[in-house]
């Protein structure tokens, strides 16, 4: 395994990890599976960002990386979003 193969495996083990640890608790704190159903599938589309733009652990996101993130979910959501 080269060290880019290596880099990869921990990017996925580090967001992974946190990713798990977050059910746990959401689950032991009584939420439905339909909700953390629903979390999972936001938090893993900010991990898909993160990695992209070379986040690679949840310890490096910074309030910017948050705010790209944002600024970018909401143009793309509200090109479908009518009221």
């Amino acid at each position: 395994m080269d060290s880019e193969e290596e880099l990869d495996v921990e990017i996925v083990v580090s967001w992974y990890s946190s990713l798990k640890e977050l059910v746990l608790v959401k689950t032991s704190e009584g939420y439905k599976k339909e909700t953390i159903k629903n979390y999972k599938t936001g938090i893993q589309s900010f991990i898909d960002y993160c990695v992209e733009h070379g986040v690679h652990t949840p310890a490096e996101v910074t309030r910017s990386t948050l705010r790209a993130y944002l600024t970018g979910f909401r143009e793309e959501h509200s090109a479908s979003y009518c009221n």
